[in-house]
């Protein structure tokens, strides 16, 4: 839940990542990572943002079991 990452937490941490959020939860995480709200309520398994400071991207995540 969003509730639980302090904002302390978010300032010290120049990268973040969004996986995929409960609807309830979309409105929240978008205002908080700075993502558009379509963007994080569409996101799919093994789908993620990525922030890097002022630099947003979607990417997908290869799992382990297809990377060994």
């Amino acid at each position: 839940m969003d509730s639980d990452i302090s904002n302390t937490v978010l300032a010290n941490s120049s990268t973040k990542m969004v996986l995929g959020v409960d609807q309830v939860e979309v409105t929240k995480v978008a205002r908080r990572f700075r993502f558009a709200v379509n963007l994080i309520a569409n996101l799919q398994p093994l789908e993620a943002l990525i922030r890097m400071d002022n630099e947003g991207f979607h990417t997908k995540i290869k799992p382990f079991y297809q990377r060994v």
